[in-house]
Parts: C-alpha cells; sequence; structure tokens
C-alpha cells in the first residue's frame, strides 16, 4: 500500500527542534522559538521577503510543474533510493505543492533552491531517475532543505513530517541523504538563482493558483 498523506496539522511543535542550516548562517532558529520570544541573532531579511505574494505562489507552482515533467518523462525506473515509494502517491504533485506552500512558510527563494538542488541531483547522479515514484518525496526534501539552508526562521522536522506525511525519522534520512548526493554543495550564486527563477516562472504558466498561506 501507498503512505497515506496525513493531514496537515498547523500545531507549534516544541520536540527537538532542529537549529540546522547552512554553513554561512552565524545563528538560526525555529519559529516555535522565535515565536516563544526566544533571543537570536538574525540578519536582515532579504530580497526573498520584498516579493509580492502572487510571485511566491507562482514560484511554487513552476517548481512543482517542473518536478512533475521531469517524472513524466521518465522512461526507465532508476536506481532505488529513499525518495522512493512503493506506488504512485494518489495526489499529484501540484497538490502536493500547494500543501506544503500553505503550511511551510518559508521564504520564495527556497522554491528556486529546490530545483536548483533537484536539476543537480539529477547532473550529478544520472543513475538516479526522476519518476511519479519518488517525485513526491524528492520535492519534499529539497525544499526543506532550502528552507533550513537559506531561511532564518524555519519549523522543526516534526512539524514538516506531519505537513508531508511521512514519519521523522523518514524526513531525517530524505535530508541527509539528499545533501550527500549533492556533495553538501548548496550554495547558489546570482546568475544561477536568476536562471532557475525565470524558469520557475516558465514552468508556471498554465498552474492553477496555489491557495494562500496559513498563518500559524
Amino acid at each position: 500500500m501507498c503512505k497515506n498523506m496525513v493531514t496537515p496539522v498547523p500545531v507549534a511543535d516544541t520536540q527537538n527542534p532542529r537549529h540546522g542550516a547552512g554553513p554561512t548562517k552565524p545563528t538560526t532558529m525555529t519559529r516555535e522559538e522565535a515565536e516563544a520570544g526566544a533571543p537570536a541573532t538574525i540578519r536582515p531579511a532579504g530580497p526573498q521577503a520584498r516579493k509580492e505574494p502572487d510571485e511566491d505562489a507562482q514560484l511554487a507552482g513552476g517548481l512543482a510543474a517542473a518536478v512533475s515533467k521531469l517524472a513524466a518523462m521518465a522512461t526507465e525506473p532508476g536506481r532505488l533510493t529513499c525518495f522512493h515509494s512503493k506506488c504512485v502517491p494518489p495526489m499529484s504533485v501540484v497538490a502536493y505543492m500547494a500543501r506544503l506552500h500553505q503550511y511551510f512558510g518559508c521564504s520564495s527563494t527556497c522554491y528556486v533552491l529546490a530545483l536548483v538542488y533537484v536539476d543537480r541531483l539529477v547532473k550529478r547522479c544520472p543513475d538516479i531517475v526522476i519518476s511519479p515514484l519518488c517525485c513526491h518525496r524528492l520535492l519534499f526534501a529539497s525544499v526543506v532543505v532550502a528552507a533550513k539552508f537559506h531561511d532564518d526562521l524555519f519549523y522543526s522536522n516534526a512539524h514538516y513530517s506531519k505537513v508531508g506525511g511521512v514519519r521523522v525519522a523518514e524526513l531525517n534520512g530524505m535530508e541527509l541523504r539528499l545533501m550527500n548526493l549533492l556533495g553538501w554543495q548548496l550554495q547558489v550564486s546570482p546568475e544561477e538563482y536568476e536562471t532557475y527563477s525565470k524558469l520557475c516562472k516558465v514552468a508556471a504558466r498554465g498552474v492553477p493558483p496555489l491557495p494562500a498561506r496559513c498563518v500559524l
């Protein structure tokens, strides 16, 4: 049987919050800690804070459409990975992305970074095929890694796992595996970001508007 997607639970989870982030981050904290008033040194908001909500949803939709297209082009199963499900999930990639967009609360920049990571994975590991069996979980893991690397505030893996419909242990494994496959190369140059941002926007054409984010 396929693993069922659990209903998103927008609650603050304070059990073992993750503090991991990219190597350039001097201090990070989870969103729950920020709301609780925990002290932290927060960098000034980057350009992502000035993006319009419509662009945010557009980038998220474009990411989903691009990954969905890659999966549709698969002609062989490729190597089995921790991102593979036992059978194709009943939820479409775009619908799954809409759910992540609603409850992740990450910056729009993360959607572009996630697309960069997926493309890097394909180029670095040609034996891994983006297929309908692995595209959902790979998309999920890529956005989680991007949020932790780029954003100053992020949720714990317990929260992300509830949103994504996987167990915490599974998410921990997928996150670590993805970073290993990427060679821990998570930095993206401004030129590369601009290129993939445009790709996201082009891919988003024809994608139905994503639902608004929930305020958690």
